[in-house]
């Protein structure tokens, strides 16, 4: 059965850990590889609405203190 062999699976660890990961890689520009990797995943729009979410949920978290 060929085909799927070789393909990682899909694992997600959000962007704030993926970045510090990278960090401790040596990345020179963290945030921008991770959004790099994102993009690439996710697609352009997949990201714009993942980042959207992202800043509901932080001001739903400010509003609820």
């Amino acid at each position: 059965m060929a085909g799927k062999r070789g393909k990682r699976p899909s694992v997600h660890i959000g962007f704030k850990k993926l970045k510090a990961k990278l960090t401790s890689q040596g990345a020179a520009d963290p945030a921008a590889l991770a959004y790099a990797i994102g993009a690439k995943k996710y697609g352009k729009a997949g990201m714009a609405a993942k980042a959207a979410a992202g800043r509901a949920k932080a001001a739903a978290k400010r509003r609820a203190r």
